[in-house]
């Protein structure tokens, strides 16, 4: 340093070692989802923390296992530690594109090579997704639905021990398929199932080859029935590929001179978003050539050795996945159907992935590999007529790298179709998988949906069916509050920018939906950003409302680290990487913690207009201003004002609020939110609330009832002014799920008459039929002898 030596290092040196990515990225976490075509690090893609693993028996591989089959030890996934000194063994590809969740049946031991072995697969299919955000509408790419059912395959191949005992370094490749595609995933899908059974094996030498029979159910609907032939294949192979060499009438047709060229994505309408367009331009389109005379059309794209692809297709192997080839021709055929005229005419027209009922073929003789030029996508129409769904086209079609033919594709069949005028996208939400509602308990009782995710929906439709971004969501309304005890079905339907999110139970065979909210979805380009608010004056630290009690959020809605509270408004300072809700359309749970920091049950703080023991609750969102999407990870700041009163109702609160990063304003929003009495428990502490309707402990004078001359007193109007939210008394009385308090006031009453005598909470407490004795459940030596009067709507209880 500064001419003078400080280090002096003999005979230093390094080692390469093995190593694999999951060993640094499991420590991350929680696990995420890439939920549109915005890049998501593949560092967070194969966190583990927080990962909940299947339970004991029900899987034989599960996530965990899957993710080390892409990214891991060889030894997570066979238990052998030393093919951990392997080259390179046969690996799923990793997130975005592993498209399997579990293996769930096998009827083989590990090791024994089989025909006749099968295994079941199943994919849980995300709520938001990049591939039904990035495709041309949402429904799942044919390239998606191929790895689907190509995958188990793979894994199906390795747990058999195809090359346990081969001594080269072999690659796993997939060579031929042939299958017809049934019907459309659409949102809403909750998992595909891969039934994979083992046909056949042959060898030679150091090949291996072997057949497949697939067949996916979509919810238990078919979707996919194929045969796939893959194969293990030394180095030496790709070395030489010729691939499939044309003939000089073929080598004449890839030199078509078509005319212009087109860059795409600019063929009129979306073939698909960037993430998922697998061309960059037509260079070549002669529309009556072809031995049909309906088409010739050639299209390129450069391979970039940085596209997401290679980097998860696969770990120590990168090469661009021929499903990806099998899109690139679908896109094609997309833009032979726009050219030609067959959206014509049509409202909302939309492609379907693959025609169904049609048998698609496919042959793959070379790969594309990240140190290649260019690939060529020629096609020549064989078909073009229409049915009762709609226009179509059918052709082969040849895909080249840098003047090598390696893949040819037949039947391949794409039609175009209207959607409804009243189009609507479906989903379901559960409980048991959808993890993260059940931290959602207003009164910290039952999982409801909140405004926000709410807001999301309306806007996730929007977004997917117009592949434009949201600009802004305006005049939501609730209707219902809608909780999530069992799996609901959610359906927003559209028409132009209004949207309304219904619900039914996802057990019904003919559901008869309910509207749980209304609004308004702007797409587009975002305006100017406001000025960021004014610093808070007067403002002082506040406790963390997750602590007290103050609001009921667990875990997964916990983004907010600190607040200050004022005359006029509030600050919060949020986490965006520390809550664990999915991120939606436009990251619901930090949209959500923007509310955390307002004092809902002090209200009065801001306006001497509202009285005390009141709380505001969210009842319409007037407006919400997007000026950049919301980001992941950082530091967000909250600042709310008071806005006066919504129509000079003092029932109405109005509230503005600015999320702000850095000085700028991610986004802006205007929230009505409606004053309720605070009746029964609901006006304990904090603190009492939470331990009576959480944790179902005794707390005194905690319940609906009031003591009058030693008798309880419960009226009709006073459960009323409580069971507002839903479900919020039965759990608590342990009454029929689903009913209303009201239509249960004697046994509320008698409750808690004896819970209070015997310092026990409501729940435990058993009621006779008759009303004229309760105890405590289990233990009949605490009973008590009872009275129980009503007199119209009021009910009084004595004991003897």
């Amino acid at each position: 340093m500064d001419g003078v030596p400080v280090l002096h290092a003999r005979g230093a040196a390094l080692r390469l070692v093995a190593d694999w990515p999951l060993e640094h990225w499991r420590q991350l976490g929680p696990p995420r989802v890439q939920a549109t075509g915005e890049v998501v690090p593949l560092a967070l893609l194969g966190g583990l923390a927080e990962h909940r693993d299947e339970p004991p028996g029900t899987v034989v591989h599960g996530y965990r296992q899957l993710l080390a089959s892409a990214w891991g030890r060889p030894s997570e996934v066979v238990g052998d530690a030393s093919v951990d000194a392997s080259p390179r063994v046969c690996r799923l590809p990793g997130p975005p594109y592993l498209m399997v969740s579990r293996i769930v049946a096998v009827d083989g031991a590990p090791g024994e090579l089989g025909v006749g072995t099968r295994a079941v697969a199943e994919y849980d299919v995300p709520e938001q997704v990049w591939f039904f955000e990035q495709n041309d509408c949402p429904t799942m790419p044919m390239a998606v639905l191929m790895e689907v059912v190509l995958q188990p395959c793979g894994w199906l191949a390795a747990y058999v021990g195809s090359i346990r005992d081969a001594d080269a370094d072999l690659r796993f490749r997939n060579l031929d398929g042939a299958g017809t595609v049934l019907g459309e995933v659409r949102p809403g899908t909750r998992c595909l199932r891969s039934e994979v059974e083992l046909l056949s094996v042959a060898r030679q030498g150091d090949v291996v080859v072997e057949r497949f029979g697939i067949r996916c159910l979509a919810d238990g609907v078919p979707v996919f029935e194929l045969t796939a032939v893959f194969g293990f294949f030394p180095q030496e192979a790709f070395d030489n590929q010729v691939g499939m060499p044309p003939s000089t009438e073929e080598l004449d047709r890839y030199r078509l001179d078509g005319g212009e060229v087109v860059p795409l994505p600019d063929a009129g309408v979306r073939l698909a978003g960037p993430m998922l367009l697998m061309l960059d331009r037509v260079t070549g389109y002669r529309p009556d050539g072809g031995r049909a005379g309906l088409g010739l059309l050639r299209a390129e794209k450069d391979v970039d050795a940085g596209e997401w692809f290679f980097k998860c297709h696969f770990f120590q192997d990168p090469v661009w996945p021929g499903s990806l080839g099998i899109e690139a021709m679908c896109q094609l055929l997309r833009y032979y159907l726009v050219r030609r005229g067959a959206l014509v005419g049509l409202r909302r027209p939309r492609f379907e992935p693959v025609m169904p009922g049609r048998e698609l073929t496919w042959r793959y003789r070379g790969q594309v590999v990240p140190g290649d030029g260019l690939v060529t996508v020629e096609m020549e129409i064989l078909e073009y007529a229409e049915d009762a769904r709609g226009r179509y086209a059918v052709a082969d079609a040849w895909l080249w790298v840098d003047g090598r033919r390696i893949y040819h594709a037949t039947g391949l069949g794409v039609r175009v179709v209207p959607d409804d005028p009243s189009l609507h996208v479906d989903r379901v939400l559960d409980p048991a998988r959808d993890t993260w509602v059940n931290d959602h308990c207003p009164s910290w009782t039952v999982p409801t949906l909140p405004m926000m995710s709410i807001v999301d929906a309306l806007a996730s439709a929007a977004a997917s069916y117009s592949g434009q971004d949201v600009l802004g969501v305006y005049d939501v309304r609730l209707r219902r509050w809608l909780p999530v005890e069992e799996p609901v079905r959610l359906r927003v339907e559209l028409d132009g920018p209004r949207v309304r999110l219904l619900t039914a139970p996802e057990s019904s065979v003919d559901p008869a939906f309910d509207v749980v909210a209304t609004g308004t979805v702007q797409l587009g380009t975002p305006g100017a950003r406001p000025a960021p608010f004014a610093p808070l004056a007067g403002a002082a630290p506040a406790p963390i409302p997750y602590e007290t009690g103050a609001i009921f959020h667990g875990p997964a809605f916990q983004y907010l680290t600190s607040v200050w509270i004022g005359p006029t408004g509030c600050t919060g300072v949020l986490d965006a990487g520390r809550g664990r809700v999915p991120r939606g359309q436009l990251n619901q749970g930090l949209l959500d913690a923007a509310l955390h920091a307002i004092p809902h049950h002090d209200l009065s703080r801001w306006a001497p207009e509202v009285t005390s023991g009141w709380v505001g609750v969210p009842h319409r969102l007037r407006g919400l201003e997007l000026f950049e999407s919301l980001p992941d990870a950082g530091t967000v700041v909250a600042e709310a004002r008071f806005a006066g009163f919504d129509k000079d109702n003092p029932l109405l609160v109005e509230i503005d609020i600015q999320l702000q990063m850095d000085g700028r304003v991610l986004a802006a929003m205007r929230m009505v939110e409606i004053l309720l009495p605070l009746y029964g428990y609901g006006a304990a502490s904090h603190a009492d609330r939470r331990t009576f309707l959480r944790d179902l402990i005794y707390v005194d004078g905690c319940g609906l009832s009031r003591t009058v001359d030693g008798s309880t007193v419960l009226t009709v109007d006073e459960v009323d002014a409580t069971d507002r939210f839903p479900n919020r008394v039965a759990p608590v009385y342990v009454l029929p799920a689903g009913s209303r308090g009201s239509d249960h006031v004697p046994v509320i009453a008698a409750k808690d008459h004896v819970a209070r005598l015997l310092r026990v909470h409501p729940s435990a407490v058993e009621v006779g039929a008759s009303l004229d004795s309760a105890e405590v459940a289990g233990d009949p030596r605490r009973r008590l002898t009872i009275h129980v009067e009503q007199d119209g709507h009021q009910v009084r209880v004595r004991s003897y």
